[in-house]
């Protein structure tokens, strides 16, 4: 520890959740220590300075709750993304249940999730998962109300799952949007199907397997599946294609495609020909990358190499909340 002279350190516990901001300490000028005790084997945090009354704007990621690889201080997250389409026909359109090609926010909105059965499904809990304004992973769970509606406090610019979070199953269909913006379809699955994800901030993704499947009691008809990426400020791009005839493929690359943050990675199929009806599954595993480096002293601690003198936020990247603990010396 490197408190100053008849520094009083004091222990504080602030409860993190990933929809907003806490604020650990305060700005102080006289500060000389602080660190984050922090269950680092199960939670990973993000931390942002700012100003006493200010959220931060930007932030850091403080590594935990990841795996680490050998003796290096990158760590991976895996990732399995599915998708499901009942009809595909001679129109290509993106691997996922509400069906069409997928359309993405071009900014960050908050979601409204709405039951198709209305107030029948009041009650029930919808958890929107994907990234905010800074392509940080968010998670916020609505309850149902009213007319079986309920809106988000986050903006959120991805939305890649949406799912039931409580033990109240849902009776009708939910879709998770803005306007007539569909951003995710929740069903009798209790679960979105949706073969797209993009990649948060401070990652790099490497595609190391995906698997498709295509089925139809239509003779001569067969399914072209393309795996579309889309970098920053960029276009779609074909990362790789497959032509089947009721079958499956499955495909592990012994080499990977890396994708850069905050890229998009789609699955998209077409029909050979008019009525095919293709019944379509796909999968896509990601292995993502931290950019970030950890300067923890341990497992479960991040010790400030310089303590800082401003205000400091912290926000938990797991969906469930949790509580950290600060020592400081002011």
């Amino acid at each position: 520890m490197r408190e100053g002279p008849n520094a009083t350190l004091l222990t504080t516990e602030a409860t993190l959740n990933n929809s907003t901001w806490t604020k650990l300490v305060s700005t102080n000028v006289d500060r000389t220590y602080m660190s984050i005790l922090n269950n680092a084997s199960t939670y990973p945090i993000r931390i942002g300075f700012g100003q006493d009354t200010v959220e931060p704007t930007s932030s850091y990621q403080i590594l935990g709750g990841l795996t680490t690889t050998s003796s290096s201080s990158l760590s991976n997250i895996g990732v399995f993304k599915f998708g499901v389409h009942d009809s595909v026909q001679n129109v290509e359109q993106t691997v996922w249940e509400y069906g069409g090609i997928y359309t993405y926010p071009t900014t960050a909105v908050v979601m409204t999730a709405t039951s198709s059965v209305g107030a029948t499904d009041n009650g029930c809990e919808i958890a929107v998962n994907g990234l905010d304004e800074n392509y940080n992973e968010v998670t916020e769970v609505l309850t149902l109300a009213g007319a079986g509606t309920a809106t988000t406090t986050t903006t959120f610019i991805r939305v890649f799952r949406g799912y039931v979070a409580g033990s109240q199953d849902t009776t009708g269909n939910v879709i998770i949007g803005n306007g007539a913006n569909v951003y995710s379809y929740v069903n009798a699955n209790n679960q979105t199907l949706q073969a797209f994800y993009t990649i948060p901030a401070g990652y790099t993704a490497r595609l190391l397997q995906t698997d498709h499947t295509i089925s139809t009691e239509q003779n001569n008809k067969f399914g072209q599946i393309r795996i579309i990426v889309r970098r920053p400020n960029g276009v779609f791009r074909t990362q790789e294609s497959f032509t089947i005839d009721n079958g499956s493929i499955s495909r592990v690359y012994s080499t990977p495609i890396y994708i850069p943050e905050k890229s998009d990675i789609e699955v998209r199929a077409i029909a050979s020909g008019a009525n095919a009806f293709l019944h379509i599954s796909s999968t896509l595993e990601l292995g993502l990358t931290s950019t970030a480096v950890d300067f923890s002293n341990s497992s479960n601690q991040y010790e400030f190499r310089v303590a800082p003198i401003n205000t400091v936020w912290a926000k938990t990247t797991s969906p469930d909340p949790h509580t950290i603990k600060v020592v400081h010396d002011d």
